[in-house]
């Protein structure tokens, strides 16, 4: 029975090279049928793991040789440039090649010979870890990431702030907004909107809020290279004459008081950036039960990958700290630019993340598209746009938080009590933890939902990863009416001739 798997592993190794040199080739009509050719002959390869039996390593390879020939599908598309595109297949069939053999190596060989399941009872031990990280973490975020009561400042004390909204098509979202901001009892602030080539009638609200000191701005188209909220936020951040700028989602509403208490925290803690993840005060089925799981990943894995969690709904920095940063220009096409901003900021202990609670007053109100499509948007950029990195995402999802509930149910049907279905078990429990306390403490009226919707929110997570790489590849990803994940040929062009005379001033 082992030649089945020998000939599935031959079969994946054989097209994989082939098609890696054939990629290396300029793309025209005879070179992507082959490579299209080969991408289907490797999935001949789960046939014979098919022929060799089916258990939890053959299903994680045939995961992997299944993404390995997306990746080669991908050769040919003209959302990158031709040596862009090759390194990123070579790198991804590469990752993807030592994942088969790595499981290949371990679990088959080793299993064997051992007579134990080695992959499973690690996958267990791994996610036990991480359930204790998660759980540790989330308690600290919790206890720690709130706004501190400190002293107030004096009028001479106060810095000036600029509250910034950027505003497309949401005239009525727009208008409850601004009617929390104008309440502040914030003194020394400047209200800036900018409205991004609205189509509905946001425009027509400039007239009456003009007269309430609202500064609004017209939108323009953004420049080649940019994303339409980074331009948005550049011309916001230009106009801003405040010593802060207050970067407020539109559907996002703040208190009187809450402006106060960021200023006096960020001042008194010599913090250059503060962002503020509002509650949800209205208990929304659907987004509640299918929303994301990004707050427990920020959470959990905040120290690990050094990138602390952000919230785009309400931010606000320093404007020299940003103009140090050279504002958005160098992040012009990243999607979250605040992210990149905080990371650098968190680097030198000058970034600060905060829960909303009752004593700031920041609420908001998200529909589930609104939730999907935020995810969508972001998930597959931050990942490098490689598939081999959303396949090793997806298995580590489900090695976390679906393996022990595997491992315990293969225990009650077998009657073996090991030490890695306890852990198991500890482990599924402390994952459930630090999922309810999330939920519980940015949503306190959605706490019953989080008992047991977390089983559901993983199948979820797993779909908009795939959903997010599908469409920044073959698809189109649309974010307030503007395409953000691919530029045409005439754009790419025009783009090339500009960094062309760019470079040639740089000469001269």
């Amino acid at each position: 029975m082992n030649i089945y798997l020998i000939y599935a592993i031959a079969t994946s190794a054989l097209c994989s090279l082939l098609a890696s040199i054939v990629c290396t080739f300029k793309p025209h009509l005879i070179t992507r049928m082959v490579v299209r050719a080969l991408a289907v002959l490797n999935l001949i390869s789960i046939y014979w793991m098919y022929r060799f039996g089916f258990d939890i390593s053959i299903y994680i390879m045939a995961t992997l040789i299944i993404f390995l020939s997306f990746n080669f599908l991908r050769y040919g598309s003209e959302r990158t440039d031709y040596k862009n595109m090759v390194a990123s297949i070579w790198l991804n069939a590469a990752l993807l090649i030592l994942g088969i053999c790595l499981i290949f190596s371990l679990e088959i060989q080793l299993t064997q010979a051992l007579n134990f399941s080695l992959l499973m009872d690690s996958v267990i031990g791994i996610s036990f870890v991480a359930s204790v990280t998660a759980l540790i973490n989330v308690i600290r975020t919790i206890s720690r990431s709130r706004l501190y009561k400190t002293p107030k400042l004096t009028k001479a004390q106060q810095p000036t702030i600029t509250v910034a909204i950027a505003a497309r098509n949401e005239d009525k979202a727009l208008a409850d907004c601004l009617n929390a901001v104008l309440s502040s009892d914030y003194g020394k602030m400047e209200v800036l909107v900018l409205d991004d080539c609205s189509t509905d009638g946001t425009g027509s609200l400039m007239s009456f809020y003009a007269n309430h000191g609202v500064r609004f701005i017209s939108g323009q188209e953004p420049p080649l290279g940019w994303l339409g909220q980074n331009w948005a936020y550049e011309r916001l951040a230009k106009e801003a004459s405040g010593d802060y700028i207050l970067f407020l989602g539109v559907d996002t509403k703040i208190s009187p008081r809450t402006i106060s208490r960021m200023i006096q925290f960020a001042k008194f803690y010599t913090y250059k950036m503060v962002s503020m993840q509002p509650m949800f005060l209205h208990l929304d089925f659907w987004p509640q039960l299918l929303q994301p799981l990004r707050l427990l990943w920020q959470t959990t894995f905040r120290n690990l990958l050094r990138r602390p969690p952000v919230s785009s709904s309400l931010w606000m920095i320093e404007k020299k700290a940003l103009e140090d940063i050279k504002t958005f220009t160098e992040i012009s096409d990243v999607v979250n630019p605040e992210k990149n901003i905080a990371t650098k900021l968190y680097a030198t202990d000058s970034y600060f993340y905060a829960f909303a609670n009752a004593d700031d007053g920041v609420i908001t109100r998200k529909r589930l598209s609104s939730l999907w499509d935020s995810a969508v948007r972001s998930y597959y950029p931050h990942m490098g746009r490689n598939p081999a990195v959303v396949c090793y995402t997806i298995l580590l999802i489900l090695a976390a938080l679906v393996a022990p509930a595997l491992g315990l149910i293969e225990a009650i049907s077998t009657h073996q009590y090991t030490l890695s279905v306890v852990l198991g078990v500890i482990g599924t429990l402390f994952w459930w933890l630090s999922h309810l306390m999330l939920v519980t403490r940015v949503n306190p009226s959605g706490w019953f939902l989080a008992i047991f919707n977390l089983p559901i929110m993983i199948g979820v997570e797993v779909y908009l990863n795939l959903i997010s790489m599908y469409k920044y590849e073959f698809g189109k990803v649309d974010w307030k009416g503007r395409n953000i994940c691919w530029l045409d040929k005439e754009e790419m062009l025009k783009i090339e001739a500009w960094q062309k005379m760019q470079n040639n001033i740089k000469a001269r």
